[in-house]
């Protein structure tokens, strides 16, 4: 097994099962390489983050790959995904073997930061703040609103424990709406 000094070693046998069980139902049309590098400092633990140490810019290598561009067969596909991720250890470890203000993916087109989204997005986030707080003031002074959220509680806890969650409740309602999908599964198993 290749050592790697930024990538993690990527998850073959499920991306191999993905993409196959994917191809059966006609749910993939491309599979996106997505590379991630920090210029300025990579955060690797939650206590810099706590603290503020964010990195001031965060650049993306993406690249799509039809998938009629991936192999048909499992050891195609095993290869293939293993040599993207050489591509992608290769790639960073030229991205960081850079100057930090100089560091840039090749070959790609950078954006400028857009100003008006930023400030956007901090308004969302001090009105989602704003709604915490109304949140917690009408959990502590209204017993209508104590009885509504304890029984959505009630609620979730019970689709949890019955279900394993909100998503595979929606899964089993999806399942028994449209039946006809789901040749391939029994076929499968």
């Amino acid at each position: 097994m290749p050592k790697y000094d930024f990538v993690l070693h990527p998850r073959v046998k499920g991306f191999v099962w993905y993409v196959q069980t994917l191809r059966q139902v006609g749910g993939i049309q491309a599979v996106h390489d997505i590379t991630v590098g920090y210029p300025d400092d990579i955060v690797c633990n939650e206590r810099k983050v706590v603290l503020g140490h964010l990195p001031g810019q965060v650049h993306f290598h993406i690249k799509r790959y039809s998938i009629d561009q991936l192999p048909l067969d499992d050891k195609g596909l095993e290869d293939w995904i293993r040599t993207r991720w050489q591509e992608k250890e290769d790639r960073l470890h030229k991205f960081y073997s850079q100057e930090h203000s100089k560091r840039l993916f090749d070959g790609c087109q950078y954006r400028q930061p857009n100003f008006f989204r930023a400030g956007v997005l901090w308004l969302v986030l001090f009105m989602w703040c704003i709604a915490a707080c109304w949140f917690i003031k009408l959990i502590l002074i209204s017993w209508p609103f104590r009885i509504y959220c304890t029984l959505l509680s009630v609620f979730f806890v019970s689709v949890t424990v019955k279900y394993g969650g909100m998503g595979r409740l929606e899964m089993e309602v999806y399942e028994k709406l449209h039946k006809p999908a789901l040749k391939w599964a029994v076929k499968n198993n």
